[in-house]
């Protein structure tokens, strides 16, 4: 979940692939554009090299969960094939394992408590409540985003997903 690697293959050329790319990815929008909630122009903001590029969804709130998206363009005899690796920001990652440790450790500390007499079953349902919940929204809602980018990937580029056996 924290890091996905995934392959397209389009039938445009490597050129047709980087254009397309280019009109669809707008620069990053600086902090001040987006306090002033300066609506985006694309469907993805980032960068484009000849044959790279790193972008994420250029959406007009704010969502820990956006992944960034580094892609990589080869030639092949059919078209480009598109490397892609998906990644959830360094900064919620170190804030959720933080998180669900913190949370982790105190169920464990009330499970030992409950198992000695000193302390009730509420705590432990919230806390597992709140464990539960931290790994849901996690991963439920970088799922919806990882996949909503690549299928926006994928109809741009006129792409079919490679699938290794």
């Amino acid at each position: 979940m924290l890091s996905e690697k995934r392959e397209l293959r389009s039938p445009l050329d490597k050129g047709e692939v980087a254009n397309t790319l280019a009109e669809n990815i707008q620069p990053k929008r600086t902090a001040a554009e987006l306090f002033k909630r300066k609506k985006s122009t694309n469907f993805f903001e980032g960068t484009l090299e000849w044959d790279s590029f790193e972008l994420q969804r250029a959406i007009n709130h704010r969502n820990s969960f956006l992944p960034k998206i580094a892609g990589n363009l080869e030639t092949t005899a059919s078209g480009t094939k598109v490397s892609l690796k998906f990644q959830m920001p360094p900064f919620v990652i170190v804030f959720m394992v933080l998180w669900l440790g913190l949370i982790g450790l105190s169920l464990v500390v009330s499970i030992w408590l409950y198992s000695t007499g000193e302390n009730e079953p509420t705590g432990i349902m919230i806390l597992s409540a709140m464990f539960i919940f931290g790994i849901g929204m996690a991963y439920f809602g970088y799922t919806y985003e990882r996949n909503k980018a690549f299928e926006e990937l994928k109809r741009l580029l006129k792409a079919k997903e490679i699938t290794s056996p």
